[in-house]
């Protein structure tokens, strides 16, 4: 009997025991983990801090790349029509038609820019478009395949320039016999525009000389 209250007394010593530090090792393994959470939390927020910080100076450097850009580009436009100004001053340009689209806007407002005079018709409904006199036709043509336009418009002794946007290219002249060119035009590229300006201004005053 005493052997068996021996071993029940021990029994419980090591489960009183056991329970003991089960007890004792959660709390302090809770504790642990509950300091490592919180030590996790605060450096997560201090990145977060740094991240929002550097986020803003980004932005702030984007929006004053963006004001420097567009700074760069107003002092760009300003320049580009101080160049051509009074280049083609009092010149009448007949401006036609060929296409449905509004293609070509600020190459008209280029030509005008450099003191043109710009009169516009429809190819297919304004049937007295050539019974006035110009110094230069300029054609808008939907491809390639309507060059032959070109002769059909053709006056003597004026120049007609075929214009389009599907190649990029220089001007090149399509028949020795009459004044007819072929002008492919980035219409976002001023300097095709500040190009096209000069070309067409050299061509008049050798027209002018003949």
């Amino acid at each position: 009997m005493i052997t068996h209250r021996y071993y029940i007394t021990t029994i419980i010593a090591i489960l009183l025991f056991l329970s003991l530090g089960i007890l004792i090792g959660g709390t302090l393994g809770q504790q642990w983990i509950n300091e490592k959470q919180q030590s996790l939390i605060s450096h997560f927020e201090n990145k977060t801090d740094e991240l929002v910080k550097t986020n803003k100076t980004l932005e702030k450097e984007n929006e004053e790349l963006v004001l420097s850009y567009q700074q760069l580009k107003d002092d760009y436009q300003i320049l580009f029509g101080k160049s051509i100004a009074t280049i083609l001053d009092g010149k009448q340009i007949l401006w036609l038609n060929h296409n449905e689209e509004n293609e070509f806007e600020s190459l008209k407002g280029t030509i005008k820019n450099a003191g043109a005079i710009l009169f516009e018709a429809d190819l297919e409904k304004d049937n007295q478009y050539l019974n006035y006199d110009y110094d230069a036709i300029l054609l808008v043509i939907k491809s390639k395949e309507d060059f032959q336009l070109g002769n059909e418009i053709a006056l003597s002794k004026v120049p007609v320039i075929l214009v389009h946007s599907e190649d990029k290219g220089k001007i090149e002249k399509l028949d020795n016999d009459n004044d007819i060119y072929v002008q492919n035009i980035n219409e976002e590229a001023l300097n095709d525009h500040y190009q096209f300006i000069h070309f067409l201004n050299k061509l008049l005053e050798e027209q002018k000389h003949e």
